[in-house]
Order: C-alpha cells, then sequence, then structure tokens
C-alpha cells in the first residue's frame, strides 16, 4: 500500500500505512481511534498479506465498530500473487455481513496483472499502486455517514 498512498488519498482515503503492518497493529490502531471517539462511517483494512487472517479476527473487527459504521475489507494476496485462506475468510463474512461489510476483492482485481507487482508478486508498481487506488475507490460512496452496503438504512 505505501505505493498508492497518494493515490488512494485523492480518491477520498485518509491513510495510515506501515510497512509489513499486521492485523493486531492494525486492530491496536482501530481502538487508539475509537477511544479518541474519532471514527469515520467507513474503515477500511487491507491487512494479512503473507499473514494469516483468521474468522475471528474479522469478528472483532466488526464488534469494535458500533453498527452504524461500515467496515470495508480488502483481500489480500499471498506471497507469489495467490489467493488463500485469508480472501476466504474476508469473503465468508461479507456474504455474512452484506450490510455492514464491503468487500473490496483485491486478489481477483489483480489476477492476471503481473505488471501490477513486483516480483514477489505482493509489492505493488505503479501500475498496480493505480488499481488498487481504483479498486479501492469504489467503497468510497460508503464513507457517507448514512451509507450501507446493498441499499441498507441505518437502523434497520
Amino acid at each position: 500500500m505505501l505505493l498508492a498512498i497518494y493515490k488512494l488519498a485523492n480518491e477520498g482515503y485518509r491513510v495510515n500505512a506501515h510497512g509489513c503492518r499486521q492485523w493486531a497493529e492494525g486492530m491496536g490502531i482501530l481502538r487508539q481511534v475509537k477511544r479518541r471517539h474519532k471514527l469515520p462511517h467507513m474503515v477500511t483494512i487491507a491487512l494479512g498479506a503473507d499473514w494469516v487472517i483468521t474468522n475471528g479476527d474479522i469478528r472483532d473487527a466488526l464488534h469494535l465498530l458500533p453498527k452504524n459504521k461500515v467496515l470495508a475489507l480488502v483481500t489480500p494476496r499471498e506471497s507469489g500473487g495467490g489467493s488463500g485462506s485469508d480472501a476466504t475468510h474476508v469473503r465468508e463474512a461479507a456474504h455474512k455481513h452484506p450490510h455492514r461489510i464491503v468487500l473490496l476483492d483485491w486478489v481477483r482485481y489483480s489476477a492476471g496483472r503481473s505488471g501490477w507487482f513486483q516480483p514477489d508478486g505482493l509489492h505493488l508498481t505503479f501500475p498496480g499502486a493505480a488499481g488498487f487506488a481504483r479498486l479501492l475507490g469504489r467503497a468510497i460512496p460508503f464513507a457517507k455517514p448514512g451509507k450501507f452496503p446493498n441499499g441498507v438504512h441505518y437502523p434497520h
């Protein structure tokens, strides 16, 4: 994500990126923002590349957000560029919570675009950063208070 920071900002994101950040560190940041009463309407999590995301991790993230907030989850690519159980868990959570989770399927969106990645299949090139920002930009409409996936109106 580091190479995509400015492009994501241009899409409308306030970005907090750090190389090789794992899920636990991201949840710590989310807890801090929540304690300061600064949670935006939509929180986007793009973590877990070459690591493990469990169903419990996703459930914990959902519980950190009040029900009047939206969670956007990005499917992580694994080393070499493929999909794995992490992406499966993210997709399953989005299917289970279609009114609270926006699925940003980076694994599928970037499939077959080897020019978007460094040889490790994970780290972005400039074209990959642009593609990543375009995909995440699709969720920006849900950043507006009161906007939820699948046309839901809160409270529902």
